[in-house]
C-alpha cells in the first residue's frame, strides 16, 4: 500500500470485524471514502478516519417472571377505622384549602395584590389600620364584605371595590388567618 494511513484504517476495520459482528445497515454512519485530490491532481486520494458505530447484542427474549400467588395480609380493624381519615389528610394537603366558601391560597393571593399590608401589617397584627387577627373574629362575612367593598373613609379605610370577585376568598384566608387554621401568612401551596 502507497498511503499509511490507507494501511492504518484497513487494519483497524479487520481488527474490527474480527472482535465483533458487522454493524448493521442501520446502524452504520456515512463514510467519507476519499479526501480532496492533492494540488496537483495526480496523487492518488488520501483516505479520511471516520466514526463506526457498534450497537450491542439485543437479547433474544427477556425472561418472563412465573406468576406467583399471595395470600391477603390479614385485616387490621383499628387501622382499617382510620384509613379514611388518611385519606382526607391526603386530599386535604393537595388540594386548594377552602375555609366558609373561598380558597384561601387564591385569598393571599389577593391580599397580596391589593397590598393591605401596607397599613394592616405584613401578618395582619396591625399598623395604621386595624389587626385584622382581632377584627375577623368579631366581623361577620356580611360586615367584612360591607367595609372592604365600600370602605370606612372616616377611620381611613378607603373602598376596594375591584376585589369584589375576590371577596369570598380574601375572607376564607383572613379568617383563617383569624381563628388559627392558616398558622402562616403565606398558606401552604401558594
Amino acid at each position: 500500500m502507497r498511503n499509511p494511513l490507507i494501511a492504518a484504517i484497513c487494519l483497524s476495520a479487520i481488527m474490527l470485524g474480527a472482535c465483533s459482528k458487522a454493524p448493521e445497515a442501520d446502524n452504520a454512519t456515512a463514510v467519507n471514502d476519499y479526501a480532496a485530490p492533492g494540488p496537483t491532481g495526480s496523487e492518488a486520494p488520501a483516505a479520511t478516519p471516520t466514526e463506526t458505530v457498534i450497537s450491542a447484542p439485543v437479547a433474544e427474549k427477556e425472561a418472563t417472571p412465573e406468576p406467583t400467588t399471595a395470600t391477603a395480609p390479614p385485616v387490621d380493624t383499628a387501622a382499617a377505622a382510620n384509613e379514611p381519615k388518611a385519606a382526607e389528610a391526603t386530599a386535604a394537603a393537595t388540594t386548594p384549602v377552602t375555609a366558609t366558601g373561598g380558597d384561601v391560597i387564591k385569598g393571599w393571593k389577593a391580599w397580596r395584590a391589593a397590598a393591605c399590608e401596607r397599613c394592616h401589617g405584613a401578618e395582619q397584627q396591625g399598623m395604621v389600620g386595624p389587626s385584622l387577627i382581632a377584627s375577623m373574629g368579631k366581623l361577620t362575612k356580611e360586615e367584612f364584605v360591607k367595609v372592604v367593598l365600600e370602605g370606612r373613609l372616616a377611620l381611613g379605610m378607603p373602598s376596594h371595590a375591584f376585589l369584589a370577585p375576590k371577596i369570598d376568598d380574601l375572607y376564607a384566608y383572613l379568617k383563617g388567618r383569624s381563628d388559627g387554621s392558616i398558622p402562616n401568612v403565606r398558606p401552604d401551596g401558594a
